[in-house]
């Protein structure tokens, strides 16, 4: 079967090995945060700026090389009056995402046509009461290559 995107497997794939690796946090696929209660959480949410592009010209279905950024929301939340802990605590969760996308950029899925990497992220502290949550969202850049 043809894929039309590698977002449904890259997607599972991110979810399932970060449960693993962070099994006392939810690890769920969608966004936002706003539905989760508990202290720490990882959504594998929604992509930005997809492409396909055509890697060759013959009749048919094409070959595409796909990229998109895919949004992961990271969430955690102290009590306190300062922001830090929640901070550190937010940074030491994209620091497990980071590690687990450097370890093996394709994930453990055994294509070597999917590559994922750190582009870039978004950090927002605010009060919660009683406390502050820390809110990142990470992009991470996902290349494939479909046939």
């Amino acid at each position: 079967m043809q894929r039309v995107s590698s977002y449904p497997i890259v997607a599972a794939a991110l979810r399932e090995q970060l449960a693993a690796r962070l099994s006392d946090i939810v690890v769920a696929r969608g966004a936002p945060l706003n539905h989760i209660t508990g202290k720490e959480a990882i959504m594998i949410g929604n992509i930005e700026d997809g492409v396909h592009e055509f890697a060759t010209m013959r009749p048919g279905r094409k070959t595409r090389n796909e990229r998109y950024l895919l949004l992961i929301n990271i969430r955690a939340k102290r009590d306190g009056i300062e922001p830090t802990a929640a901070e550190e605590r937010a940074f030491e969760l994209l620091a497990e995402v980071e590690d687990l996308i450097s370890e093996d950029p394709g994930i453990g899925l055994g294509d070597p046509t999917i590559r994922i990497h750190m582009q870039e992220f978004e950090m927002d502290s605010y009060t919660e009461d009683p406390g502050w949550a820390c809110m990142i969202v990470a992009k991470l850049l996902v290349e494939a290559r479909l046939t």
